[in-house]
């Protein structure tokens, strides 16, 4: 198994990844361990990926475990 594989593939766009949610270090790290280097079981449980996965562009500020279901979310994103 590649050692990538385990990260989100979304990773290069992703805030919470690039440390742009968070003024927190401590906090950042906890986030990227649960949801973006925790393989597909982390990814499934991230409402920014499975948004993206769904071709929408999840808001900036949207957090990965973000209590709404995924349709809820889509039907408050603008669309142009």
């Amino acid at each position: 198994m590649d050692a990538f594989s385990q990260i989100c593939p979304y990773t290069k766009n992703c805030p919470l990844f690039n440390g742009k949610l968070f003024t927190s270090h401590a906090a950042n790290e906890i986030y990227l361990s649960v949801y973006c280097n925790n393989g597909i079981s982390g990814r499934l449980d991230c409402k920014r990926f499975l948004l993206m996965q769904a071709g929408f562009t999840p808001p900036q500020n949207l957090m990965p475990g973000d209590s709404r279901t995924v349709e809820d979310i889509c039907k408050n994103i603008k669309t142009f």
